[in-house]
């Protein structure tokens, strides 16, 4: 019998990538959630299918509406669950902390809900978010699993409530529910609230004449580790065909680590315009930063893939269960392996040299956001 798997948020950067994924890799049968009102550009390549009925299926639902989710799961009868639909933006949230805090945490809670009535036998992803981990100290980097929280935003806040109550399920209704922190993921498809992806419109409107050549910007110190969204969703549909495990809660990341200005620095060098200067926006500026977003093992230089045989084993076998003294070893090697690749940290971050194995993939994801912005049809826009 054919498997099913449902997406919340299909129609968003990654699970519209999550989509593609899933449609070249396995044969199942995909159900999309999203709003009425939700955009269709980011799948408008599968419209045809839809439209004849094919292996996607579109249901209409908010978050914030119960009896919507509970229609759409008993619809979908998912074996999988990919819960990645949000108010996903961080700057946002402060200034609609309530609608932020409904959407992610209750809406959660109301999806889980309908899943452990209508699909309790579900495998599930709950997608929450490393901003969980806000502002942490410097002797704490790299960040792992066990890291505590410390939300610097309203977002961050109801991501650490997704967090919880997908562990809650997990462990309260024995429902196969794990829950995953994704580093920074970017690449095509990027809402342009985000930093890389505002940086790359301006860019485009620079260039087309629609701006002056000034990027306006907000915190370019803050230190990230980045990922391919294509990368992540690969990692996503490993997460709940390699040995799920209930209750389970991991930290994803790329192998690229560098500061926002760095990053901003790659778009520049890719535009055609010579003479772009960079503004700091004080409206961009968050009250209070998650700066130091540095992910263990993916930034110390090991592949995400590295990290899941460390965790499971070769072949799958969960390896995870370390006596205490030996894991705060290992945690002990990976920090002291992360600190002589960086060097001492500083107000203004290294080069990170050592850190960039992946450098020529960035430069080609960076040249992939700025093309997307330019074919854009909204450049019109009030920029955001």
């Amino acid at each position: 019998m054919t498997k099913r798997a449902l997406i919340t948020g299909i129609t968003g950067m990654v699970g519209s990538h999550l989509l593609d994924y899933l449609l070249k890799h396995t044969d199942w049968e995909i159900h999309g959630m999203l709003r009425w009102r939700s955009p269709l550009d980011n799948i408008s390549g599968h419209l045809d299918d839809i439209n004849a009925g094919g292996r996607i299926k579109l249901h209409y639902a908010d978050l914030r509406d119960t009896m919507a989710i509970q229609n759409c799961v008993q619809a979908a009868r998912p074996d999988y669950v990919f819960h990645l639909a949000a108010q996903s933006y961080p700057q946002t949230s402060f200034t609609a902390p309530l609608d932020t805090l409904d959407t992610n945490i209750q809406g959660t809670e109301r999806l889980l809900g309908a899943l452990r009535r209508f699909s309790p036998e579900a495998i599930i992803h709950v997608c929450a978010s490393s901003e969980v981990f806000g502002r942490v100290p410097r002797e704490k980097l790299p960040i792992n699993e066990e890291c505590t929280f410390h939300p610097a935003s309203p977002y961050a806040i109801s991501k650490v409530g997704t967090d919880l109550v997908g562990r809650y399920y997990a462990e309260a209704y024995n429902m196969c529910v794990m829950t995953t922190r994704m580093f920074t993921h970017t690449g095509p498809r990027r809402g342009d609230v985000f930093a890389e992806s505002t940086f790359a419109k301006q860019i485009a409107m620079v260039e087309g004449n629609k701006l002056p050549p000034v990027v306006k910007v907000g915190n370019l110190d803050s230190l990230r580790t980045w990922v391919d969204v294509r990368d992540a969703v690969r990692a996503y549909h490993m997460l709940v065909t390699i040995n799920p495990t209930p209750g389970a809660y991991y930290n994803i990341g790329g192998q690229y680590t560098c500061t926002v200005r760095a990053m901003l620095d790659a778009l520049i060098g890719q535009s055609t315009c010579a003479n772009i200067r960079v503004e700091v926006d004080p409206e961009r500026l968050r009250p209070i930063d998650a700066d130091l977003q540095v992910c263990q093992g993916c930034g110390a230089g090991r592949s995400c893939g590295d990290e899941r045989r460390r965790r499971r084993g070769q072949h799958g076998e969960r390896t995870g269960l370390q006596h205490p003294r030996r894991r705060r070893r290992a945690e002990r090697a990976d920090r002291n392996e992360w600190a002589n690749r960086v060097g001492p940290l500083e107000t203004q971050w290294p080069s990170l040299s050592g850190l960039r194995p992946d450098e020529a993939r960035c430069d080609r994801v960076c040249a992939e956001v700025l093309t997307a912005c330019r074919t854009r049809r909204d450049l019109e826009l009030v920029l955001r």
